[in-house]
């Protein structure tokens, strides 16, 4: 083991005595991993708990092998970060950020893009990142917030970074490997990246600084991304760029937070990282909402109106379509630990006939923990047969497993707000993105009634691809519990 343990920190070993640089003498120690997590925070944050803005520049080239590199398109990004000092050397980071494709060679802000490699017009949304914090442990090393799935050579051991040092001047590097589940199509994504800050041994190891402004870039070699319908085309894309750091919204370019706003707001640009939020209240809706929400409801009392008002009435064979449909619902709670503490069982039927499947799925109700939000996120059954009927009997989702379960992306997660004495509930919008279009459902619950309108628009123009009853509500009344 002692030889194993020289052969690991000789590198490090050769370039300090190499270079002059004696770690005794400091207060800074490059092998040991609190001093990594300070180094990392001040040179990526503040170690003050205060907000600290990167603004960033990210070109995207195009490796198919055997052909030239071509450049894609620019990601322009800001990134909202607040790190928080745990006590014992160890740190929490929260962040936010979104960017904008812009034209890699003139700047300029775009919104759909032609593929050089296959000619075809892809529709650019603003991408937002889905990790929201990370976890600065001195034992056990970094530890990602994130909605999804992702596995990285930096997680799980002691946090050390890659150093270069010459004199008084020094290069501090994070290599990582990463996998993770893109969510949109199912499949295990593989990454490379390195984090490259050049600075100055003097400024990380003074003990007045909190933050360091330091030069910094990064570079990602990524898979084809999967919007780029590459097929089976052997390459990969190059990303290289830089961010700088910055106290205030005051010193980013005022084009960029306007093309930003249009697209995406400001508000959580806005809104404290680390401010309290309500859990207590969120527990509270959860509460009523898994009070309320079980049971079965239809909406006879409203089609009969239609009938009567001769509004259409959507029917199986297509007659009245456009119109409201005759729709019953079944809610249950179920218990499945797995994916939380409040999971719900959905089966809704149309036309009156208990085989035509409208929905299935399973809810489960979440507080955000940085905004005090409910999430309630929709899980689909891979086997959509297997459990139809289940409402009648809970113990046919016994063997339910994750893996037998499919969620749909965060933007499809509904956000719950108070409405009047009812509970609003919608995706964000253009949030719920398949393909080259995207979902819009909204839920409004009173205590013994169920809402819902929802319609599937085309990305490429709005246009309407498909909707019921003009996207206003099926007004459900519920007919037991």
């Amino acid at each position: 083991m002692k030889t194993l343990k020289a052969l690991i920190t000789l590198p490090l070993t050769i370039i300090l005595l190499t270079t002059g640089w004696a770690v005794a003498d400091e207060d800074l120690d490059p092998s040991d991993p609190a001093d990594n997590i300070l180094a990392w925070v001040k040179l990526h944050g503040n170690t003050d708990g205060g907000d600290v803005f990167r603004y960033g520049h990210l070109t995207a080239y195009g490796q198919p092998n055997g052909e030239k590199s071509q450049k894609l398109f620019q990601m322009v990004s800001l990134t909202k970060v607040a790190y928080k000092d745990m006590g014992d050397g160890n740190f929490e980071s929260r962040t936010w950020g979104c960017g904008l494709y812009a034209d890699p060679d003139t700047g300029e802000f775009i919104d759909e893009f032609t593929n050089p490699y296959n000619d075809k017009k892809i529709t650019l949304k603003p991408y937002c990142g889905n990790i929201s914090g990370s976890i600065f442990d001195v034992k056990e090393g970094l530890k990602s917030i994130a909605s999804f799935q992702m596995e990285s050579t930096v997680f799980g051991r002691p946090y050390i970074l890659d150093w270069i040092i010459t004199g008084d001047k020094v290069t501090v590097s994070r290599s990582a490997a990463t996998q993770w589940e893109e969510k949109s199509s199912g499949k295990t994504k593989y990454e490379s990246s390195v984090d490259t800050f050049h600075t100055t041994m003097s400024e990380l190891s003074d003990k007045s600084l909190t933050s360091v402004d330091a030069r910094y870039q990064y570079t990602l070699s990524t898979e084809w991304m999967t919007m780029l319908d590459m097929g089976t085309t052997p390459g990969y894309m190059l990303w290289a760029g830089s961010t700088t750091k910055h106290d205030s919204l005051d010193e980013i370019p005022s084009d960029f937070l306007e093309a930003f706003e249009q697209r995406l707001g400001k508000e959580k640009l806005l809104r404290p990282l680390w401010e309290e939020v309500d859990m207590d209240a969120a527990k509270a809706t959860i509460d009523t909402l898994m009070d309320w929400w079980p049971g079965n409801y239809n909406n006879d009392a409203q089609v009969a109106k239609l009938r009567a008002e001769g509004k259409p009435v959507w029917q199986a064979d297509d007659t009245g379509k456009g119109g409201h449909i005759e729709v019953t619902s079944h809610y249950r709670k179920v218990d499945m630990p797995s994916l939380g503490d409040n999971v719900l069982y959905v089966e809704e039927t149309k036309y009156n006939d208990p085989s035509a499947i409208f929905r299935q799925r399973l809810y489960t109700l979440k507080p955000d923990p940085q905004t005090g939000d409910v999430r309630v996120k929709l899980y689909y059954f891979n086997d959509k047969k297997k459990y139809v009927g289940a409402w009648k009997d809970l113990s046919r989702l016994d063997d339910v497993t994750e893996d037998a379960l499919f969620a749909s992306p965060d933007g499809c997660d509904l956000i719950v707000s108070k409405q009047d004495e009812k509970y609003h509930m919608k995706m964000g919008d253009k949030a719920c993105v398949f393909g080259d279009r995207y979902f819009n459902y909204q839920v409004l619950l009173g205590e013994n009634s169920f809402w819902f309108r929802d319609k599937i628009n085309s990305m490429e123009d709005d246009s309407i691809v498909s909707v019921a009853g003009d996207f206003t509500y099926h007004e459900l009344d519920q007919i037991s519990n």
